[in-house]
């Protein structure tokens, strides 16, 4: 029960991992908040979790985006009072289809530049919430990519290493 009656924000939160991130926390007691960009699919799991019981809200967030990132997040915490957990479980799926030899700087930062963007962009935007007398936690998911090697696909490698 330590997510009891905490406020946690999950970005990716319509996702395989985000979802069920929040089924548990939810499930634990906590007010959930799921961010993504298909409202569709982050709908279907806010009324998984209601229907389970659960305090589930849904927002709509591009943290590739600083400027959206940050104003979301300052409406999020009004609304909910403050901020106690925020996970990141957000995934972008970049298939380079070169190897390395044959790849070049730009094409590789490809597969780099949203992971690393969504992680400083979502960082910055909560941290003048979180701390203080209401100390807070960023949880960051890294795929298993980010411990393979597969042709192709370097770019997204590094990235998801973070």
């Amino acid at each position: 029960m330590l997510v009891k009656d905490k406020v946690a924000a999950i970005f990716g939160g319509s996702g395989a991992i985000g979802s069920a991130v929040a089924h548990a926390m939810a499930r634990e007691g906590a007010r959930v908040y799921l961010g993504a960009r298909d409202r569709q699919k982050l709908d279907r799991v806010a009324g998984e979790i209601r229907a389970a019981g659960g305090r589930a809200e849904t927002f709509i967030v591009d943290l590739l985006d600083e400027r959206s990132t940050a104003d979301r997040i300052a409406q999020l915490t009004q609304q909910s009072d403050g901020l106690d957990i925020v996970v990141n479980a957000t995934g972008f799926v970049h298939n380079q289809g070169k190897e390395i030899t044959t790849l070049s700087l730009a094409e590789f930062m490809q597969g780099i530049t949203p992971f690393l963007a969504a992680q400083f962009n979502l960082a910055k935007a909560v941290t003048p919430y979180m701390g203080g007398a209401r100390p807070g936690a960023i949880i960051t998911v890294v795929a298993p990519a980010a411990t393979m090697a597969m042709p192709g696909h370097l770019g997204h490698i590094v990235g998801c290493a973070g």
